[in-house]
């Protein structure tokens, strides 16, 4: 992915690429903001992060614990939290950007607002042709994900044939709401 936004802003100068980040991403991402592309925190945690400092600096390894036990809870639900990704004065968070397509890279839309194209990519669908290699919340939280990418999406990119033709059949979509695009060549969806 982040060889993919590298590309992106090296063959489109003239566009602007928005990472949007929580604040357990933010800085790691750092070093990919340029002339056209620059980092976004929409879902801070940084009173978790801060909690975690405190509870390691005191030694209190069951505080540290609860605090990452709460941190991973609220990544996980961060959808469900803050659902419309408002900002104070009510606008969601694209419509204060100003995006013209959300583009998301871990299938997941979490971002969508309607109006806006969104684009999905799906890797693989594991989950339904071998459940019984997930654990029954993580059965579920994928399931969730790919339909609701399958609802929200204007597009689903497949990274192969086999994620094309599963996608197709488990989500019950029709042939044109899927496209095969090999890893490589994910470029070219980017720039419909």
């Amino acid at each position: 992915m982040l060889e993919l936004i590298r590309g992106l802003s090296r063959i489109a100068p003239q566009a602007e690429f928005i990472l949007l980040t929580q604040a357990a991403s933010h800085e790691e991402l750092a070093n990919l903001d340029g002339k056209n592309v620059r980092r976004m925190m929409v879902a801070g945690q940084q009173d978790l992060v801060d909690g975690q400092a405190f509870a390691r600096r005191l030694n209190l390894n069951w505080v540290y614990r609860l605090f990452t036990f709460v941190k991973r809870r609220l990544i996980q639900g961060a959808c469900k939290v803050c659902r419309e990704f408002k900002y104070e004065d009510g606008r969601h968070v694209l419509l204060k950007v100003g995006v013209d397509l959300l583009f998301c890279p871990f299938t997941a839309p979490t971002f969508f607002k309607q109006g806006i194209p969104t684009v999905c990519t799906i890797y693989d669908l594991q989950f339904a042709t071998y459940p019984q290699f997930f654990e029954p919340e993580d059965l579920a939280h994928r399931k969730n994900v790919f339909l609701n990418a399958c609802q929200k999406a204007t597009l689903l990119v497949a990274i192969s044939d086999y994620s094309r033709v599963s996608a197709l059949a488990y989500g019950k979509l029709a042939p044109n709401q899927n496209h095969r695009v090999a890893n490589g060549a994910t470029y070219a969806v980017c720039q419909m």
